[in-house]
């Protein structure tokens, strides 16, 4: 299970699951404020994470995530 919570009020908490398969992260999951889908995607790495993310709102966009 995994929480990921954006730093501004323009997104919404997203509750889902994630996975490794191969060299790929991935998310699914939904938002609580009106339950869209989200998709999230990046490239393996145990100390960054880099890649993309779709919504069934139709917004996408990059994200980048560090290890602290």
């Amino acid at each position: 299970m995994l929480s990921a919570e954006g730093t501004t009020d323009l997104y919404c908490l997203i509750n889902g699951n994630w996975e490794v398969l191969d060299d790929r992260f991935k998310i699914k999951g939904n938002d609580e404020c009106n339950g869209t889908s989200i998709r999230m995607n990046a490239l393996y790495s145990k100390t960054k994470l880099v890649g993309n993310w779709n919504a069934s709102s139709g917004n996408s966009d990059t994200f980048s995530v560090g290890k602290q």
